[in-house]
């Protein structure tokens, strides 16, 4: 199962889930209010998202799987692996952090959301999440975040990202945390700390990416994957 972060849809994860169809079943989700799963109801939070999971597992009939999570769907993975363990075989954490805060000015709470204000938070964005020799990859995020609803940026505005870090000794899952060594809004040491909380985790970072390392080096994200997936 793949889980996408904020203002992106499930149609990040079309490479890599191209190369992961072959060995597996892949199943991409829109999370609340993203891509096509639509959303016009009150604020919600982050555990809603996790039961909108489970409920997505359950329809699909699948009682266990692995999740690569990116960013967001990381959070929402690891969460869901502390509240039920049993649904979650392995975990694969890209552009992951046991704690997180905006360092970039984003829209106040309130604050009207136009496509001005959405220009403007996009270019402030920009040198946290992506590195200038991947402009393509900068190019396709920007023109999804472009088209989000107001309304779901409104209310992903309010959610504030949980601190995990007394949960993540409690996750037993073999995990594998992969991190761009050019991301700036998950960087290289808020892996570190996963993967010296987390009991069996490991780590790779990929040279020369930033936080949609996925994007920027699939092939070598895609097999680094499905190499710990395969195994035993």
């Amino acid at each position: 199962m793949c889980l996408h972060g904020n203002r992106d849809s499930s149609l990040v994860f079309r490479e890599l889930a191209q190369a992961m169809q072959p060995h597996y079943q892949v199943l991409c989700a829109d999370l609340r209010g993203h891509g096509q799963s639509e959303y016009s109801g009150p604020p919600f939070t982050l555990e809603d998202m996790v039961d909108d999971i489970v409920r997505l597992l359950d329809e699909q009939g699948l009682k266990q799987v692995s999740i690569v999570g990116h960013s967001l769907g990381s959070t929402l993975a690891l969460l869901l692996s502390a509240r039920d363990p049993g649904r979650v075989k392995k975990l694969v954490l890209m552009g992951a952090a046991a704690t997180f805060r905006v360092p970039f000015k984003r829209p106040g709470h309130g604050e009207e959301i136009t496509p001005d204000t959405v220009k403007q938070t996009n270019a402030a964005a920009v040198p946290y999440f992506f590195t200038a020799d991947h402009e393509e990859v900068q190019h396709l995020i920007l023109e999804g975040w472009s088209r989000l609803p107001a309304a779901t940026h409104r209310l992903m505005i309010q959610i504030k990202h949980p601190d995990l870090r007394p949960i993540l000794q409690d996750i037993r899952q073999r995990t594998l945390i992969i991190t761009g060594q050019e991301d700036r809004i998950t960087p290289l040491p808020k892996a570190l700390e996963l993967n010296r909380y987390m009991p069996d985790s490991r780590m790779l970072a990929v040279p020369g990416t930033g936080h949609f390392m996925f994007l920027e080096e699939s092939e070598t994200v895609a097999s680094a994957i499905l190499t710990f997936l395969k195994e035993e």
